[in-house]
């Protein structure tokens, strides 16, 4: 709401080219709708090399970045939206759907190396971001979280 009301006091115009310009600048592709809502998508490989050892590495979230990912959110539980119309969706680089049975292969792979733990009170934790999938489950009661990225 308060980004709309910020829209309506400022040229639309202007910030449509600046938006337009970072994306441009980043390489990715971009629409408008007739409502004026902005769509941007980009291509990237799902591996990467690594940069120290040169090895072929899974590296995206295509898991975390796909509808049925926010369909299993309790936020979005009884909401009838079209795939793309979530947060994020993933395609192959093709423009064609991701079959429920890879995206099922995939999680199982990660869940099949998963290593759980419980935080105690000045845990530390360091990992290669590059090396290391990483994430969450869910927690009760108050969280204070600091983090940092190292760039060598």
């Amino acid at each position: 709401r308060h980004l709309k009301c910020m829209l309506k006091c400022l040229d639309y115009g202007l910030i449509q080219q600046a938006v337009e310009k970072i994306l441009e600048s980043n390489g990715w592709s971009f629409s408008w709708d007739q409502n004026k809502n902005l769509r941007f998508w980009y291509l990237h490989s799902p591996v990467i090399l690594n940069p120290v050892t040169g090895e072929k590495i899974w590296f995206n979230q295509i898991t975390s970045y796909h509808a049925s990912y926010f369909r299993a959110l309790p936020l979005y539980k009884n909401v009838s939206i079209a795939d793309d119309e979530f947060p994020f969706h993933s395609y192959y680089g093709d423009g064609s759907v991701i079959e429920p049975a890879v995206l099922q292969h995939i999680r199982a792979a990660m869940w099949s190396c998963a290593i759980g733990f419980r935080w105690q009170t000045f845990d530390i934790a360091v990992l290669d971001n590059q090396q290391v999938l990483h994430g969450r489950m869910g927690w009760t009661g108050q969280r204070k979280l600091v983090t940092s990225l190292i760039d060598e």
